[in-house]
């Protein structure tokens, strides 16, 4: 492989021998950093299970005695765990630990999170730099920017919209549709206690007495499984009607989902790069 003009002003005025040990060294610190991505996952879920094995109060004694971590450190640890654990170990060796941790502190966007580990799925490098680049674009939003849940295809026509009625709208007319057909709907609530979420769980039997059972994180989700629809939204660039399960999620919005769809996305903070690399 041929030196690049910075790798030729770093080794400059150096032996070949230390010009050799750099590389190797540069080599061997890839490769360790690779299963240090790989092992910090596995010890978050390692202290989760603990954890739930012995209690919060019990959890903090066994990490100071046994384990000999840190509680911050550990909940650091386990955080991480948390997040990445369902990510293939061949995904997680192009993130860098520091991205790990940095993804999976309170407070970062699901969405964020996700289109990190589809850059990772790409074989494109997440960086706690190019983490931090990412939470900036998506600050950049129009003020705006229309949303609109919808369980029929179709272009978004009305850019200005309200998503909250129309949510409220087409929910009310599938649960009216599902009480109509000969059939009991039984809606409730209760606490999730894995992360201490409201959750919410409804059941429709039919008149022939076959029952279905949905579960979700909104009444909306519940009523739309009952219903047997695909829960769905436009996309704010493509004007596409997809599936939700098309956009990243987002916790402080109303539907619990991007503005864009993961194409769109994606689109959007590639094209910035370029734009910030010219204009650099």
């Amino acid at each position: 492989m041929g030196a690049t003009a910075a790798g030729a002003t770093i080794y400059d005025q150096l032996t070949d021998a230390d010009r050799q040990w750099l590389r190797g060294a540069a080599a061997d610190l890839r490769s360790k950093l690779r299963r240090t991505v790989s092992e910090v996952v596995a010890s978050g879920r390692l202290l989760a299970d603990a954890r739930k094995r012995l209690g919060r109060e019990r959890w903090k004694s066994w990490l100071e005695r046994e384990a000999q971590i840190a509680t911050r450190s550990a909940a650091r640890l386990v955080a991480v765990g948390n997040v990445f654990g369902h990510v293939s170990e061949s995904t997680l060796l192009n993130f860098t630990p520091t991205a790990l941790y940095q993804l999976a502190e309170p407070g970062v966007p699901q969405s964020i999170r996700e289109f990190a580990v589809l850059q990772a799925q790409d074989g494109e490098e997440v960086t706690a730099a190019g983490v931090l680049e990412w939470l900036t674009i998506q600050r950049d939003v129009e003020p705006d920017a229309p949303l609109k849940l919808a369980t029929t295809d179709e272009k978004l026509k009305n850019k200005t919209v309200d998503p909250d009625e129309v949510s409220a709208e087409d929910n009310w007319f599938i649960l009216r549709d599902l009480i109509g057909s000969d059939g009991t709907v039984h809606l409730s609530g209760f606490p999730d206690a894995e992360n201490e979420d409201r959750c919410f769980t409804g059941a429709f039997i039919d008149g022939a007495g076959r029952r279905r059972v949905a579960t979700g994180a909104t009444i909306e989700a519940v009523v739309l499984q009952l219903a047997g629809k695909v829960r769905k939204k436009v996309c704010v660039r493509c004007e596409e009607n997809k599936p939700l399960d098309e956009f990243c999620r987002r916790s402080d919005l109303p539907d619990g989902r991007e503005y864009r769809c993961k194409v769109c996305e994606r689109l959007r903070v590639k094209n910035h790069a370029l734009r910030k690399a010219a204009a650099g």
